[in-house]
């Protein structure tokens, strides 16, 4: 693949992980989620402040824009690099979108998409359960790292290769990250009135 086509692909992912889902969802409602709750345009504070059913439209919503961004980088078939990098690459766009001012989402469920769409059987069993436990706890961050533990776990079972096995860790660390980040210093966006 030719390094401009290459380009573009990641610079898609980009593009697709900025569209920002809980914002929309929260204007379909008549708020800016940005200025409820913690501020976080993610599942979660989609889910307390709107409702659980618009949490989960959230959720599915930032997962499937990741894993698009993951298969489009597999336009060309140029092995796994670029849609890896692609998958990278909607999670910055969702963590830092152009289309909020660079200021996004945790990027959590971002990140169940760029490892569903780079590894969709291997995945789905542990994304499942994740679903369970945010139902359960209401804990995004919990359910983050006991899927990706367990997914871990099935591709070390199965051999994969190292390159996977490296993305299946980055990829939730960098969620965690963005977690331990936001919770030492986001607040809501102020109030308009």
């Amino acid at each position: 693949m030719e390094t401009l086509a290459a380009l573009a692909l990641i610079a898609g992912g980009y593009v697709l992980g900025s569209i920002p889902s809980g914002y929309l969802a929260g204007r379909l409602h008549g708020i800016d989620i940005r200025r409820v709750g913690d501020g976080n345009i993610g599942m979660m504070n989609v889910w307390r402040q709107v409702g659980p059913g618009w949490g989960f439209l959230v959720f599915f919503a930032d997962v499937a824009k990741a894993a698009v961004a993951v298969q489009l980088g597999r336009v060309g078939d140029s092995g796994d690099a670029v849609p890896m990098a692609a998958g990278a690459a909607a999670l910055v766009g969702h963590r830092y979108p152009f289309t909020l001012g660079f200021r996004g989402g945790r990027s959590a469920a971002s990140a169940c998409g760029a490892v569903l769409g780079l590894i969709p059987l291997e995945g789905i069993g542990p994304l499942l359960l994740g679903i369970a436990i945010v139902v359960v706890t209401r804990n995004a961050i919990a359910a983050l790292g006991i899927g990706f533990a367990t997914m871990l776990g099935i591709l070390i079972a199965r051999g994969a290769d190292p390159a996977t096995i490296a993305y299946v860790i980055a990829v939730p660390v960098y969620a965690g990250v963005n977690d331990a980040l936001d919770r030492s210093r986001r607040r809501p966006l102020p109030s308009d009135t």
